[in-house]
């Protein structure tokens, strides 16, 4: 099964408001990584 293959929103739609916060900061602080990354190897 891949990632894609599920509905994310009727999964997340069960999920309680705590907990999608909880995942939206994970998100948050990996995409924010991400672009800090890009950021460090323009610069070289």
């Amino acid at each position: 099964m891949r990632l894609t293959d599920l509905d994310w929103r009727e999964v997340l739609n069960e999920w309680e408001v705590g907990d999608l916060m909880y995942l939206r900061s994970i998100i948050d602080e990996k995409l924010s990584m991400c672009s800090r990354r890009k950021a460090i190897i323009r610069r070289e």
